[in-house]
């Protein structure tokens, strides 16, 4: 399972280029222009929708199919996932009527400033992006079902083709659509996403399509349920980010932006991880909690704890060695000040260190909720957005902008021990966190002291050299010191070479 998190790392990292690519070609054709600013709305307004509505039961799915078709078998698993369709897409389709016969209620609760032109223009975006409520949602049930089947890799190949169509249809239609040609691209990839995940559903044999389609409201109703608990941390964490945004207003112009732009990386970092432990590491628990296998449980839980931890502080790592140069990179554009850029800088380090918490926190909360403690999970990812909020307010007399990331490492660290003692089978779960943790703090150190005292003409180079220095300083300690993960990487780069020879 370990070698299928990090080709599934390798897989979502090498998607990275290819969206700050698109952004670029973005950016390159629209520039800041009130068109941009539209479409960025609209299509950001429906991908809330989605997420406010949808979030929490995309969360559990793949966990409630693996009890149901544990505990059952897969016909009924299949009958109560047609069940969530059949019942998504009415849900779903009523909503994107409301949006086209009253477009002018959603401008208004949108807030939005426009007028005249610009007004007529949105009503017209609204209505083309609509549909993304319904085609987001059918793409992410379908890479779920095949997570659930052990089916991993398909999802993101085909992700990893479909940003690559997305690219060049933008580039061929920008001049005959103009911004439309955003949807245009969007929509014609999302197709093509959709038809690979239905093929292997065919191809793998997985029976959703076979059969009499199950048209009852129970299978909904199942997995809504289930997901129900899960709707309280969403809507917090929403607060959350309105309060953080209040806060860091009265702390003067500009602080909004610096925390924004200091949490792109991380969080960008930390979500491919995440991501990455929720398709593989959930569906896996949950199959040995039902089958009460607790040594195969905790074997996998701590392997997988081990590596992402590793991931984790491999990026910390490289923060510190190279914080100023990715902010001078992304950022020195010349609208920014430098003094504001060294502030940045100091922020992403701080952002990259609260994944340490926020890591801490999603996996043993992920342990919860295979263990069939969803509300106790979602009980305490509540707390800990309110903790946050907390923090945060009792802290804004300190007058510090760094009081943001410290405040989510703290509050996610006091939750993940919580989420600890609640693990299902604690008193037999064996971690080496302590040994990791050593191995953070040494290479974080070494990489700081290395990029403050090595200078580079390039920041690109800088970034390549710091990354090149980092990965054999990792490799070599976990050579040296036996860890587990040496094998993985020492496996991994044989098959590669070998592959190139060959």
């Amino acid at each position: 399972m370990r070698r299928t998190a990090a080709l599934l790392f390798i897989l979502k990292f090498s998607k990275i280029p290819l969206n700050l690519f698109l952004l670029s070609l973005t950016a390159k054709y629209f520039g800041v222009s009130p068109e941009k600013d539209i479409w960025l709305l609209c299509f950001s307004a429906m991908t809330f929708i989605d997420a406010a509505l949808w979030g929490p039961i995309n969360e559990t799915f793949r966990t409630k199919f693996i009890f149901i078709k544990e505990q059952e078998n897969d016909g009924f698993a299949i009958k109560y996932t047609q069940s969530l369709l059949t019942y998504f897409v009415i849900f779903t389709l009523l909503l994107i009527f409301l949006i086209i016969q009253f477009p002018d209620l959603f401008i208004y609760i949108m807030g939005s400033s426009f007028s005249g032109a610009s007004i007529l223009l949105m009503k017209k975006m609204l209505l083309l992006v609509a549909p993304v409520l319904l085609f987001n949602q059918l793409m992410q049930i379908g890479t779920s079902i095949l997570n659930a089947y052990d089916v991993f890799y398909v999802p993101e190949i085909s992700g990893f083709l479909s940003t690559v169509l997305n690219i060049i249809l933008l580039y061929l239609l920008v001049h005959d659509f103009g911004i439309y040609s955003l949807a245009l691209s969007y929509y014609v990839s999302t197709f093509v996403l959709i038809g690979f995940i239905v093929f292997y559903i065919y191809k793998r044999k997985i029976p959703l399509f076979t059969g009499k389609w199950n048209f009852k409201f129970e299978g909904f109703k199942i997995f809504f349920l289930f997901a129900i608990p899960f709707f309280l941390p969403y809507f917090f964490g929403q607060i959350n980010g309105i309060v953080e945004k209040i806060l860091a207003g009265k702390l003067g112009v500009g602080v909004i932006s610096s925390l924004d732009f200091a949490n792109k990386v991380p969080s960008l970092m930390n979500g491919l991880i995440v991501s990455v432990m929720s398709s593989v590491l959930v569906p896996q628990l949950a199959k040995y909690f039902i089958r009460t296998e607790k040594e195969n449980y905790n074997e996998e839980f701590r392997k997988m704890f081990q590596i992402g931890i590793l991931m984790i502080g491999v990026l910390i790592a490289f923060i510190f060695g190279c914080s100023s140069s990715i902010t001078d990179f992304l950022y020195n554009k010349g609208a920014i000040s430098n003094e504001a850029l060294r502030e940045i800088s100091i922020l992403t380090i701080l952002y990259s260190v609260s994944l340490l918490g926020i890591y801490c926190y999603v996996i043993f909360g992920m342990a919860l909720l295979s263990s069939q403690q969803q509300k106790i999970y979602a009980l305490l990812g509540m707390i800990a957005q309110i903790l946050v909020m907390i923090i945060n307010i009792i802290s804004l007399q300190l007058k510090s902008i760094y009081i943001f990331p410290m405040s989510i490492l703290v509050a996610h660290s006091i939750i993940g021990l919580i989420m600890y003692k609640r693990y299902p089978f604690y008193s037999t779960l064996r971690l080496s966190f302590i040994k990791y943790l050593i191995l953070i703090i040494f290479l974080s150190c070494f990489m700081y002291v290395i990029g403050n005292n090595f200078n580079f003409d390039s920041t690109l180079l800088s970034i390549f050299c710091t990354g090149g220095v980092l990965f054999l300083l990792t490799t070599f300690i976990l050579f040296l010191f036996k860890f587990e993960e040496f094998s993985i990487l020492k496996n991994f780069i044989k098959k590669m070479t070998d592959k190139l020879v060959n």
